[in-house]
């Protein structure tokens, strides 16, 4: 969903059923709403707790929540880099998050987690060195136990 090349896209174009595409857009507006409270939301409140003119200086500025949306219905683009996309619209060290900002942080988060994690790579390594020609005949309960005693 975050990737500028799919977005929403993608699901229609797999053949997604109309219910799992729903609930891919339910989840990412959680996790959306979800990352905006905790970077924009208590920020902002706390910083204008007593600024009496911050209605004045929100007049003509994107709502927070629109962000995710105007993004998802902007247009894909298939020649753009997601990583570069993501870097390119994130805040500047030191100033104020904007919601802009912080769709850039959750894209990038998204975008670069590992897709798997070391320790996982380690362990089925090591499982395949416990079969030798000398234990070719251990049960799959018995190479399951020395891999679970090795991770420990």
């Amino acid at each position: 969903v975050l990737h500028p090349r799919y977005k929403m896209s993608y699901f229609t174009k797999a053949s997604w059923e109309m219910d799992w595409i729903d609930t891919a857009h339910r989840i990412i507006q959680e996790e959306w709403e979800t990352l905006l409270f905790f970077n924009c939301v208590v920020t902002e409140s706390l910083q204008a707790l007593n600024d009496i003119f911050k209605e004045l200086d929100q007049f003509g500025r994107t709502n927070a929540e629109d962000v995710l949306e105007a993004y998802l219905s902007s247009p894909t683009d298939a020649d753009t880099d997601p990583i570069k996309y993501w870097v390119s619209r994130v805040d500047k060290p030191g100033a104020k998050i904007t919601p802009q900002g912080a769709l850039a942080r959750m894209g990038l988060d998204f975008l670069t987690a590992p897709a798997t994690s070391t320790d996982v790579e380690r362990l089925f390594s090591h499982g395949g060195g416990q079969v030798s020609k000398h234990c070719h005949n251990l049960s799959f309960e018995t190479l399951r136990c020395l891999m679970v005693l090795r991770s420990w």
